[in-house]
C-alpha cells in the first residue's frame, strides 16, 4: 500500500495547513483545519480497525496509531512538515522525494505492525508497546 500518497490525497480534501514547528498537533488548529499529523494517526487507527487487530482494545490502537505519526512527523525537518502541510492545503506542489521517503516508512511501518514487530515505537510509546504485546498475546 502507498499510504502517504492516499494521506496527501485525503488532506487535499481535508483542507490541512502548517502547525508550524512547535511539533505534532493533536486535533484541529483554530481554524479548524487539521494537520498533517492528524492525517497520519487517522489513517494509521483506520489500519488498526481492521480484523487482524480485534483483540487489540480500541484504546490501545488510538495509542498505538498516534505513536506512529509521532515516528513519522519525528523524521522530517519543520520545513518539510510545513510543506506537507501546505501541499494538503493545495497551496504547494508535492516534493516527489519527500513523497517517496515518507512512501517507504510508512509502508515500513505497517509491515512491521502488521508482523507484530513495534519496536520502532518504543522511544515515543514504551508502555503502549508493552501493553499491545501483552493484548496480542506475544
Amino acid at each position: 500500500m502507498r499510504f502517504p500518497m492516499v494521506l496527501l490525497a485525503a488532506a487535499l480534501l481535508a483542507g490541512c495547513t502548517s502547525q508550524g514547528a512547535t511539533g505534532p498537533q493533536s486535533g484541529p488548529l483554530p481554524t479548524g483545519q487539521v494537520t498533517y499529523w492528524d492525517l497520519l494517526r487517522t489513517q494509521f487507527e483506520d489500519h488498526l480497525k481492521t480484523d487482524r487487530f480485534a483483540k487489540i482494545p480500541s484504546d490501545l490502537r488510538h495509542k498505538i496509531a498516534t505513536c506512529m505519526a509521532n515516528d513519522v512527523v519525528d523524521n522530517v525537518t519543520p520545513a518539510q512538515l510545513a510543506h506537507l502541510d501546505a501541499v494538503a492545503a493545495g497551496t504547494e506542489t508535492p516534493d516527489p522525494d519527500l513523497q517517496s521517503k515518507l512512501d517507504t516508512q510508512v509502508t515500513a511501518s505497517i509491515e512491521k505492525l502488521d508482523s507484530g514487530d513495534l519496536e520502532l515505537l518504543k522511544p515515543y510509546c514504551p508502555d503502549d508497546v508493552a501493553s499491545y504485546y501483552k493484548a496480542a498475546g506475544q
